[in-house]
């Protein structure tokens, strides 16, 4: 006869202890040398708290325990290192724990026999059973089923069925039947009458008090019918989750609950936070769906994260993974990589639970909740009107129209798997958070990301650079440091995580690695912008000059081997190239320009970059990331290098002289469509690349995925500049000048070669005397920063091409999209926006305030 040892009461009540750690009839623990042990802080040990400090016998629970489980050592597994230190309090290898267990008893029922057999083989690995410790017995294993609902029955004779327990169905009465007056043929007990149907199983108000096994069978009808529909949408590369297996395991998913019902001694409050880790999981991880290859791998893990987060008592990762029939290491992977998916909020609130409840008995035929006096009080009732309501909480709205409450997703479709039952087809969709800022849409959520990660962000100084910086470092919280390199500090006053490093990466790399290890950085990620300009007599920039192509190949290669040389190798490198890659320089292209075209043969810098640094990455284990943008808009003190300023130069000084906004080209560049470039929208989808799990080791091209055309712009641009235009040069009636571009045929392989054809340079009109001159008048009329313009060829020559080019040239941004990026911005209002920037940085004057001096 082993001796009763009694728990002793716990000085307060778990703050969970309420609806979590709650144990009833259904929570008899099989010890075995991994029995979970008690908590020592706030709560009441026993599966039933105390309601006083007396100690008395009927206001504890009992159980048996050897004073070996006493002695067990304490460990923790490295799958559960988010829990506080020294918890979970879990035993390891028992001797003699054959001889020393003891049974457990629990109010209201029967003490269980453990039967001698241990638990077979996991379901869904054969190497389960040798990867958990071999020290630790499992737990015992459930009787025989012949379906997932059988557990719900007991047989008619037995003494302890319950009321409440649900009649069977009529074929198995009748087998019943026959069995019975085989073996008792010669009973003289009457046949008791039985009812023609089934009638509806009540389940209790309360869901801690329903049977575990009840709730098995709700989770398990919602699960198979989340399966149906998402087993009919085919798998996509890209797609797949640390939870995916190969094919189905062998074990139904009714079944394979049940096991972990019954061998982890799953309490309601577990089980129906698994279900909410559904909705949870998907709006996290828009990759993860269930189906039939991820849900018994989210099963044991939700039922191992939600055991330890929310109960008093657990079991060890070992016997979790005997109990799922996977690996422990295995295990412990999906169980970290579940917790930084949902960003660690494993606890849902009471309400929350009570709803899925609620929900599942709803939507679950044969299932009927029981009605009483105060189950209007104990449950949320919520009218049609309180539907509509959001209490501050998001609500989004698919199709067909499905309200969602409490930030969840549909994907457990406990709620509204009724209106979609009546529905012929649908698909159940990917689903992810995007919001707006200023200007900017579609931007994407990236809570998911980790916090306190740093960035080293090269050519600071430049348009892309600096405008990466502004946005990193507008989110301190997920970037604490952000090292901005550049010769130069950049000109302004940057908050505290942002820090100016000097220096060149014309240096050796072992400068450069010195200056690295000074700081002691050890970068996360690494945006690399650096670039030397350099152009012709005439400001056409030259692509193909050898000059052009070392230098900046000498940048780049410099800086990567400094990389090791300092410790400081990141987990990615991006770098962006631009929509030369696609040989826009060369001539018309084959558009949309797409990611995946075929290189031109022609020499191009961003393919000897990209060959470099993909080299890098594959010989160091890290990835990488590139964008190709169009003309970066953009305003930074430091660098006239983008579109929008030599555009703003020719309108204040044709204001000025008292002269019109004339266009410079013919009607076919003026209704050419063209993609542009903003270089915030960049550093949002920039930050974004690196970030999301999915796109390591791809390129994308950066546009605002915003129609443009200068046939649209030119009035627009006269308009906010108050002055008149002209439009477009008609070339049958005007002598105009021509340019053949370089290519022949054009890069798309088709045709003569592309000519450009206009009335005027920017580049040749920004060396006038009289335009020199009033532009240095403006400057000290208007207290202006730059009297006289630098780099006239390269920065003229920008809106030169941009202007002159007669042939469309668009970015696609299919891929992005495809990979989640949404992000959107008005090109004609991402334009205004940047010339405001230009007056309050003092680069041109206000337009209102410009009078022609004649």
């Amino acid at each position: 006869m082993s001796t009763a040892v009694t728990s002793s009461p716990s000085p307060a009540a778990s703050p969970r202890s309420s609806f979590h750690a709650q144990r009833n009839s259904y929570s008899s623990y099989p010890l075995s040398s991994s029995s979970p042990k008690q908590r020592g802080f706030n709560a009441s040990p026993a599966p039933h708290a105390s309601g006083s400090s007396s100690g008395s016998k009927a206001a504890r629970a009992h159980y048996t325990e050897s004073p070996a489980i006493e002695r067990a050592h304490r460990y923790v597994h490295e799958g559960t290192q988010y829990s506080p230190d020294g918890y979970p309090p879990t035993a390891g290898s028992i001797p003699g724990q054959a001889t020393s267990r003891g049974d457990v008893t629990s109010p209201n029922t029967k003490k269980r026999k453990e039967p001698a057999s241990p638990v077979p083989a996991g379901p869904m690995s054969t190497s389960a059973a040798s990867s958990a410790s071999s020290t630790i017995p499992p737990p015992s294993e459930p009787e025989p089923r012949r379906d997932p609902t059988s557990a719900l029955r007991q047989p008619s004779s037995s003494s302890a069925t319950s009321s409440s327990a649900p009649p069977q169905p009529q074929a198995e009465q009748d087998a019943d039947s026959r069995e019975a007056r085989s073996t008792h043929g010669h009973s003289s007990t009457p046949k008791r009458s039985r009812p023609d149907a089934p009638e509806a199983k009540i389940m209790p108000v309360l869901y801690q008090n329903c049977d575990p096994k009840h709730l098995g069978v709700l989770i398990s009808s919602m699960l198979l019918e989340l399966i149906r529909l998402n087993d009919q949408i085919p798998l996509r590369d890209g797609r797949l989750t640390r939870f995916h297996s190969r094919a189905p395991p062998g074990i139904s998913v009714s079944d394979y609950l049940q096991r972990l019902i019954h061998h982890a001694t799953l309490s309601p409050p577990i089980l129906l936070s698994i279900v909410y880790y559904i909705d949870l999981l998907c709006q996290k991880y828009s990759n993860f769906t269930i189906n039939s290859l991820t849900v018994h791998r989210f099963l044991i893990t939700a039922a191992t994260v939600a055991a330890k987060g929310l109960s008093d008592s657990f079991w060890t990762n070992p016997t979790y993974a005997k109990i799922g029939g996977i690996p422990v290491t295995e295990l412990a992977t999906l169980e970290l990589e579940f917790l930084h998916k949902v960003d660690w909020k494993i606890v849902p609130k009471p309400e929350v639970l009570e709803e899925y409840y609620r929900s599942l008995v709803d939507r679950t035929e044969g299932f009927e909740l029981e009605q009483t006096e105060s189950s209007s009080s104990s449950l949320l009732d919520e009218s049609d009107e309180g539907d509509e309501k959001t209490d501050g909480d998001e609500v989004m709205v698919d199709e067909p129209t499905i309200y969602l409450k409490h930030r969840l997703l549909a994907a457990s479709l406990t709620s509204a798997l009724k209106q979609i039952a009546n529905m012929s087809s649908i698909t159940p969709l990917e689903r992810q958070m995007i919001y707006s800022q200023d200007i900017y849409q579609g931007l994407p959520d990236l809570s998911y990301a980790p916090d306190g990660l740093t960035a080293i962000v090269t050519g600071a100084n430049g348009i892309s650079g600096a405008h990466m910086d502004r946005v990193l470092a507008s989110n301190p919280k997920r970037w604490s440091m952000i090292y901005a390199m550049s010769r130069r500090p950049p000109s302004g006053t940057w908050p505290e995580n942002v820090e100016h490093v000097p220096v060149d990466f014309l240096q050796p790399p072992e400068a450069i690695a010195e200056a690295l290890r000074e700081k002691d950085i050890k970068p996360d990620y690494v945006f690399f912008f650096s670039y030397v300009l350099v152009t012709d007599e005439s400001g056409a920039l030259r692509w193909d000059d050898d000059k052009l192509i070392g230098k900046n190949n000498l940048l780049l290669s410099n800086f990567l081997e400094a990389l090791p040389k300092a410790n400081a190798l990141p987990k990615r490198i991006f770098i962006q190239f631009g929509q030369k890659w696609h040989g826009v320089h060369l001539g018309a292209t084959d558009i949309p320009d797409e990611e995946s075209d075929p290189r031109i043969d022609s020499p191009n810098l961003y393919y000897t970059q990209h060959d470099i640094l993909s080299a890098f990455c594959s010989s160091h284990g890290i990835s990488w990331n590139s964008s190709f943008p169009s003309f970066v808009i953009g305003c930074t003190p430091d660098s006239t290098q983008t579109l929008v300023y030599p555009l703003f130069i020719y309108a204040c000084v044709q204001k000025y002289l008292g002269q019109p906004l004339e266009y410079p080209s013919d009607i076919a560049a003026w209704y050419a469509p063209q993609s542009l470039s903003n270089a915030v929208l960049n550093s949002y989808m920039y930050e974004w690349a690196v970030l999301a799990p999915d796109t390591a080791d791809q390129a994308f091209n950066a546009s605002d995925a915003c129609a443009f055309t200068w046939g649209k712009m030119w009035p627009r641009l006269a308009e906010w500049f108050e002055m008149e235009w002209t439009g477009p040069v008609d070339a049958e009636k005007t002598t105009m000048r021509e340019k053949g571009m370089l290519a022949e045929p054009p890069p798309h392989g088709k045709g003569v070669r592309s000519v450009m054809k206009f009335t005027f340079s920017f580049v040749e009109w920004a060396k006038e005397p009289e335009v020199v001159g009033a532009w240095r008048e403006l400057v000290k009329n208007h207290g202006l920063r730059d009297e006289d313009w630098s780099d006239v060829g390269s920065v003229f020559g920008r809106a030169d091409f941009a202007l002159h080019r007669p042939h469309p040239s668009v970015l696609s941004t299919t891929k992005a999209k495809k990979n989640g990026w949404f992000g959107f911005v008005d090109s004609y209002e991402s334009i205004f926006s940047v010339a405001k920037e230009f007056i309050a940085a003092r680069i041109i004057p206000d337009p209102k305030d410009i009078t022609a001096k004649r």
